[in-house]
């Protein structure tokens, strides 16, 4: 049998809460600057009228680097409204 192996990586977590069971929740590359991806999905939220209460950040260790999100994905999914 063989085995594939998995790049991962200590993502940046970004879990921006808007109310009860609306959180949006994006992995993005740890070499992203936190303050300028946090300023970006606030522009997004404002631009596409979308509330939020709060912005959270956490590393979160072994994450697939495959499935890190970029700021266009970002954009498509508040644009959207799209929930989990």
């Amino acid at each position: 049998m063989e085995t594939e192996k998995l790049e991962v990586c200590t993502a940046t977590f970004i879990d921006v809460y808007r109310g009860i069971n609306l959180d949006y929740e994006f992995f993005v590359s740890p070499d992203e600057n936190i303050d300028d991806i946090k300023n970006f999905i606030i522009e997004c939220l404002n631009k596409y009228n979308q509330t939020y209460i709060d912005i959270r950040v956490y590393p979160k260790r072994y994450f697939p680097v495959k499935n890190l999100w970029n700021r266009v994905m970002i954009e498509e999914f508040i644009k959207n409204n799209y929930t989990y």
